[in-house]
C-alpha cells in the first residue's frame, strides 16, 4: 500500500472515531433563535482560529454546531424577510406627511409600523429551538490556543461546560 492509501484509511479511522466518541456529547438543547444569532458569529471566529491550533476532536464538535445552527438561521432569515416585507411598502401612500421626504417609487416601512415590527421580530427571536449541540469541556487549550474573547464565551456559554474539579 502506498502512504497515500494508508493515509487514507487512517484519516477516515480518525474521523468514525471522533464521531463515535463526541455524538455521545451531542445534546438536544433548546435555545432562542437570539442565543443562536448572537453566538453564530462567536462560533465562526473559534472555528477560523481553531483550525491551525485546536486538537481535531474540538474542531469537529465547532464545525457540527456550526452546521447546525446555520441551518436554523437560514430558516429564521428566510421568516424574518418574509416578516419584512409584510410590513413594507410605498412610503408615500402609508405616510403622507412625508410628501417633502420622499420620491414616488421610495419604498420602505412606515414610521407608523417599525414599533409593531421590532416587537414581531422580537417574538420571533425569542422563539425556543431543539437543536443538536456538542459540548465542549472549556480547557486552557481552547482559551489560550484559540484566542477565545471573553464576549465569545458569553456569547457561547451553552456549548462549554466547566471541567470537573480533581477530587
Amino acid at each position: 500500500m502506498t502512504d497515500f492509501v494508508i493515509g487514507y484509511i487512517l484519516g477516515i479511522a480518525v474521523g468514525i472515531f471522533a464521531t463515535i466518541v463526541l455524538v455521545k456529547g451531542q445534546n438536544e438543547m433548546k435555545l432562542t433563535v437570539k442565543q443562536l444569532l448572537i453566538g453564530s458569529d462567536a462560533l465562526k471566529r473559534l472555528g477560523e482560529k481553531g483550525v491551525k491550533i485546536l486538537t481535531y476532536k474540538i474542531f469537529y464538535a465547532v464545525s457540527k454546531n456550526i452546521s447546525h445552527i446555520d441551518k436554523e438561521i437560514d430558516h429564521y432569515n428566510k421568516n424574518y424577510q418574509r416578516i419584512v416585507s409584510e410590513f413594507s411598502g410605498p412610503l408615500l401612500k402609508n405616510c403622507p406627511n412625508c410628501k417633502q421626504l420622499l420620491r414616488e417609487n421610495d419604498w420602505g416601512i412606515a414610521p407608523k409600523d417599525v414599533q409593531v415590527l421590532n416587537k414581531v421580530i422580537d417574538d420571533a427571536q425569542a422563539v425556543e429551538v431543539d437543536i443538536p449541540i456538542m459540548t465542549l469541556t472549556l480547557t486552557e487549550e481552547i482559551i489560550e490556543n484559540a484566542e477565545i474573547r471573553a464576549a465569545d464565551l458569553t456569547a457561547l456559554d451553552w456549548m462549554f461546560v466547566l471541567p470537573e474539579e480533581p477530587k
